[in-house]
């Protein structure tokens, strides 16, 4: 997926109703898991929402915009993850991050 494109599904599911409503991180993630039809934002790969959060394909709520670099904690820039590409992102702007894992 694109930068563009991964912004676009964080604004898409901004409209989401119960997203937009709730703050409770279990609640985003398998609302975020449903919405994104189980799969990682960035590498496609399927996750799990009951894994350890050990496991890589635990399924990880992601700031698009980095909170540590100012980015709202809110639907519209959130998008899900799996725990690998969350922690290899790190604080990275978005688009480093894509270019890293081509």
């Amino acid at each position: 997926m694109s930068a563009a494109d991964i912004r676009h599904m964080a604004s898409v599911l901004a409209t989401d109703p119960v997203l937009g409503r709730t703050r409770r991180n279990s609640l985003q993630r398998e609302r975020l898991w449903h919405l994104q039809g189980g799969r990682c934002a960035y590498c496609g790969r399927p996750t799990r929402l009951h894994a350890r959060e050990t496991d890589e394909d635990c399924a990880t709520v992601e700031h698009v915009v980095p909170a540590s670099r100012g980015g709202p904690r809110r639907a519209g820039n959130i998008v899900l993850a799996c725990r690998k590409c969350n922690h290899g992102r790190g604080s990275r702007v978005l688009a480093e991050f894509l270019v890293a894992m081509t």
